[in-house]
């Protein structure tokens, strides 16, 4: 997991780690300490006012023993731009602090990194149209594969092109590219030919492939 911070010259010298990416979905923000004393990790409970639950924020403890987190992104990628203080005797309350000069959200949409990855290893490996269908779905996974199967994935700004087979029927240049790319890893590369058969398909890839032949 991520962010980890040192904690070098305090009263409890050792390794913070606070919330991070634990893999899938799973996003956290529970909080634990490895003494270099006793060599031992352990989870640090009972602290009222945890943040929220975030993975890529960053970490720093200071001279004066106090752990300060900041920003980072949900599970659902949206940014943080909070700044929370907890002294290092982990048994206080976390409080948030409002900067005087605070840096400003990165994002003005959320990124959801965490479903691209979940949807990368499905195998939907083209990364800007999971993120079209993320976005169109608000993050919904499920959704999402939904839509990237059906081939309803919204068209990139810089992707509104209208292609066309040789009957005169056309296509978006998006549509059914999930399939497209089935297809052509099956052999089937003459793009017309294949946009006419998922037409006439409606997607399904077993009776476009009967089209083909």
């Amino acid at each position: 997991r991520f962010p980890v911070t040192k904690a070098d010259g305090t009263r409890m010298p050792g390794v913070i780690v606070f919330g991070g990416y634990a893999g899938g979905s799973d996003v956290r923000n529970d909080l634990y300490h490895f003494s270099i004393t006793t060599k031992r990790w352990r989870r640090v409970e009972g602290i009222k006012g945890l943040p929220g639950r975030r993975f890529g924020h960053a970490m720093a403890v200071s001279n004066d023993a106090h752990v300060y987190v900041f920003g980072g992104r949900t599970a659902e990628g949206m940014v943080n731009g909070d700044l929370s203080e907890l002294t290092m005797d982990l048994e206080s309350e976390w409080a948030e602090k409002e900067a005087k000069a605070k840096p400003s959200k990165t994002s003005a949409q959320p990124s959801y990194e965490v479903q691209s990855a979940q949807l990368a290893s499905m195998g939907f490996s083209d990364a800007a149209a999971n993120l079209r269908v993320l976005r169109a779905t608000k993050g919904n996974v499920d959704a999402a594969i939904s839509r990237l199967i059906s081939g309803d994935i919204p068209a990139a700004p810089e992707q509104n092109q209208i292609s066309s087979d040789k009957g005169g029927q056309r296509l978006p240049a998006n549509k059914y590219e999930v399939q497209k790319k089935q297809l052509a890893d099956m052999g089937f590369t003459d793009s017309a030919k294949v946009d006419k058969a998922l037409r006439l398909a409606k997607g399904d890839v077993n009776a476009a492939i009967a089209h083909l032949f």
